[in-house]
């Protein structure tokens, strides 16, 4: 690994060379503090990370973080030495090895989980937030169909994958609903850090466009990341791969709908090559 002060973020390294003395100092959503403030810590200057305040508080000086990779020259490319992930902590660590690794429970058409297979985090459905029109067309676009689920965990399961349910907010009662018998991982994933502890102890995690996804990719674990056709122009277009997160791979849509397509290739790329993405 690269010395800490090769990888300090290009931000700061552009005040150094503007000559301006205060480090850089992040406002992001309270949700994230203690994520970033664990994941941050291994730099040998790290930002100082604070809640972003109410709008009308804001300072009027500083730059978005969607605005951030264009101001600093970098918008198709990883900053250099960034290729492990720039989210890390001694805290998330794979070791001791306490993820539950095989399942009692039994009679699923899918068949019983247990064994030692490789241990894969699903999420299938995008944050719910179907007050706003636009959200919930979002939510819809995004989300997993309930056929398309099953026909997913059913051939994980069938390649010997032991699948753990990473789904967040209401959307957990979906796959109890469905019987799909994944497992519990044994940790609470309530909050952005806690969460970080479950990834660090997975394979490889599958999942819908939404914040997971973007948390993978930040700490550089194997992520396979399932996009309808008109996705986030920030997932590009027509790649598999993306510049901001190397360990992800994309699997699209062929055309609006069409889910069955992309799940056909994530099952497919997952019985030729998953010795490539992520065992240990």
């Amino acid at each position: 690994m690269p010395g800490k002060d090769a990888l300090a973020p290009p931000a700061h390294r552009r005040r150094q060379a503007a000559g301006l003395q205060a480090g850089v100092q992040l406002l992001i959503e309270p949700a994230l503090v203690s994520l970033f403030l664990e994941g941050l810590a291994w730099l040998s200057d790290p930002p100082r990370i604070l809640p972003k305040p109410p709008a009308a508080s804001r300072p009027s000086q500083g730059l978005s973080l969607l605005d951030l990779p264009h101001a600093l020259g970098g918008d198709q490319a990883l900053p250099s030495g960034l290729e492990e992930g720039y989210l890390r902590s001694p805290l998330w660590s794979a070791t001791p090895r306490w993820l539950p690794r095989a399942s009692s429970q039994t009679g699923s058409p899918t068949g019983s989980q247990t064994g030692a297979g490789p241990a894969i985090g699903l999420v299938s459905a995008a944050g719910r937030k179907l007050d706003d029109p636009f959200c919930a067309r979002e939510y819809q676009k995004r989300t997993l169909p309930e056929r398309e689920l099953w026909r997913l965990v059913a051939g994980l399961k069938q390649q010997g994958a032991l699948v753990y349910d990473l789904q967040f907010g209401s959307d957990q009662a979906r796959h109890r609903a469905l019987a799909l018998e994944l497992l519990d991982p044994g940790l609470s994933l309530e909050g952005f850090a806690p969460t970080a502890r479950v990834l660090a102890q997975l394979d490889l995690v599958i999942t819908v466009d939404t914040a997971m996804a973007h948390l993978v990719g930040a700490m550089g674990r194997p992520g396979w990341v399932l996009l309808p056709w008109s996705a986030d122009p920030r997932w590009l277009s027509a790649t598999t791969t993306t510049p901001w997160y190397p360990s992800l791979r994309l699997f699209r849509q062929g055309r609006g709908g069409d889910w069955n397509g992309a799940v056909d290739q994530l099952l497919k790329a997952f019985r030729d090559g998953f010795p490539a993405y992520g065992q240990r």
